[in-house]
């Protein structure tokens, strides 16, 4: 593969990645516990953060994942879908493939964020929640 092509990883930082997607699902709701030294060793070389069952979020609509989900879908696969994703922060930097632009996204939150930052589309919905006030579609009573 050529080097320059945007959707090009390092394997190093493909097992990186392996790796803190794997601490990631730990995160999901309903994950299995694992041995404290696995769960350090993710946590602070991998993950960057505790990883405590239940505390993950989608980072663009802050919804939760759950792990026995997960699981089923990998036992039973349907070709073309599925509701895990792998997302990226930032999908315009070059290369976009490395550990800390990676993580784990539900399939609606890649569909809305599309080849926008994660900033620009948080800013996206909020616009978009804008107008629809504006508009008199919505109203807070």
């Amino acid at each position: 593969m050529n080097h320059n092509d945007p959707q090009y990883g390092t394997e190093w930082d493909c097992k990186v990645i392996q790796l803190r997607l794997m601490g990631m699902c730990l995160q999901f709701d309903n994950a299995p516990a694992v041995p404290d030294e696995i769960r350090q060793l993710l946590e602070e070389d991998y993950v960057g953060q505790p990883i405590i069952a239940g505390s993950y979020r989608d980072s663009l609509l802050l919804e939760s994942m759950d792990y026995l989900l997960l699981v089923r879908e990998v036992e039973n696969p349907r070709h073309g879908s599925s509701q895990f994703h792998i997302g990226h922060e930032d999908p315009t930097i070059h290369p976009k493939h490395v550990p800390h632009n990676i993580s784990w996204r539900s399939h609606r939150s890649n569909l809305i964020q599309g080849n926008m930052t994660l900033r620009e589309a948080r800013i996206y919905i909020i616009k978009l929640i804008a107008r629809y006030f504006e508009l008199g579609e919505l109203d807070i009573n």
